[in-house]
């Protein structure tokens, strides 16, 4: 269906106005048909590289649990993913801010992690602006920002829209971070593993309605995430 859709918008370009409709109004359309996910290991006889992010049954219901995040308030409006190892809750956390940033307006997202590193590091794919980005570049032209460039609108823990003022932005991971300016939503990864987590907290919760805090749950760094959680 994927390479069904691609040859007939090359074939009728009046037909990317469709997809792009489509895409909107649904982000598990837009990941089946058109983002990608990177595995650098050969996996069940899928073959290795970047594969179709086509999403398991646990996998749709976390997409629509965090449309039903964006769509809340009060304590609905934020979310906890409790993570185990290669179910692609972060793969799929980001494809979800990457179609907010592509389709909705206004919408700007921070990203954090347990390390500075796996929030942006380019080149490398285990960081999640890396994922963000290597999916605008295998995007179709139309549907990306007007005159938007790898080289003028990605930069270090930044990706910015051409036409309005979306923007993803990485945040260092102190007890600092989050004091900058406000986002629609934050998206944390591993952050059960974060020295200090309450402080970082305490100064997201000022900036932002939607916080959703994706971990491996741990106690290694203390008892923070689980007091929190509960």
């Amino acid at each position: 269906y994927r390479l069904h859709v691609v040859q007939q918008v090359e074939a009728i370009p009046e037909l990317a106005e469709v997809e792009i409709y489509r895409c909107m109004r649904d982000p598990l359309y837009f990941m089946c048909v058109y983002a990608w996910i990177y595995e650098a290991r050969e996996e069940q006889g899928l073959g290795s590289g970047f594969l179709p992010a086509i999403p398991f049954p646990f996998q749709h219901d976390i997409i629509r649990w965090l449309e039903r995040r964006l769509a809340g308030k009060g304590a609905g409006a934020n979310g906890f993913i409790s993570k185990s190892r290669d179910m692609g809750a972060t793969w799929y956390s980001v494809l979800f801010v990457l179609h907010q940033f592509l389709f909705t307006e206004p919408f700007i997202a921070k990203l954090f992690s347990r390390r500075e590193d796996l929030v942006d590091n380019p080149g490398d794919m285990d960081s999640m602006m890396e994922r963000i980005s290597a999916n605008m570049e295998l995007l179709p032209p139309w549907m990306l920002p007007p005159g938007w460039s790898v080289l003028k609108h990605r930069g270090k823990n930044k990706i910015l829209h051409t036409r309005n003022k979306n923007a993803i932005n990485g945040e260092s991971t102190s007890k600092r971070s989050g004091r900058g300016g406000r986002a629609t939503m934050v998206l944390g990864d591993e952050v059960a593993f974060i020295e200090k987590l309450r402080l970082l907290l305490a100064a997201l919760m000022q900036t932002s309605p939607h916080i959703i805090l994706g971990t491996s749950e741990s106690a290694n760094e203390g008892e923070e995430y689980i007091e929190y959680y509960k």
